[in-house]
Order: structure tokens, then sequence, then C-alpha cells
């Protein structure tokens, strides 16, 4: 699977979390992926099942001591071909 996003008005980010789920909820089994960088805007995503439905949710961080995050992104539902 390939997730694309766009980039955000401000530069001032670190990077990118991308977290994948069976249930709509993100209740369990949530794998989560962390992509560094500003300028990246797309990341490819292997070993998930085929025939099954994920949703899958991004968001921003910024990493100056701590790590600040922003909100998760509205929920995409997207299925794996067979």
């Amino acid at each position: 699977i390939l997730i694309r996003w766009k980039k955000p008005a401000f530069k001032g980010i670190t990077g990118y979390q991308i977290r994948l789920s069976l249930k709509k909820a993100f209740s369990s089994k949530v794998k989560t992926v962390t992509v560094k960088g500003y300028g990246k805007t797309s990341k490819a995503i292997a070993g998930l099942k085929r025939g099954k439905t994920y949703y899958v949710q991004v968001r921003t961080f910024k990493k100056s001591g701590k790590r600040f995050c922003s909100a998760w992104s509205k929920a995409r539902k997207v299925r794996i071909k067979k």
C-alpha cells in the first residue's frame, strides 16, 4: 500500500506518523510507522493482509527536546486487493 499526504504550510515539523488498524476506532492491533523529514509526502507499507480493509491516519510531529504531535487526520478506509 502506498500512502500519500500533502505537506503542511508550516515548515517547522520533523516528520510524520502513520497508523493503520483493522478497526475503525483504532482500539486494537494498531501499527504505527514513523517517517522522518519535512519533504517526504508518501510511504510504502508492506506486509499487510490481502483482502482486508485497513483504516489509515496521518499526523505531523516536531521534536525539539520533547516530541509535539498534531491531531490525527480523519480515518481513511483502504482495501487491500487480493
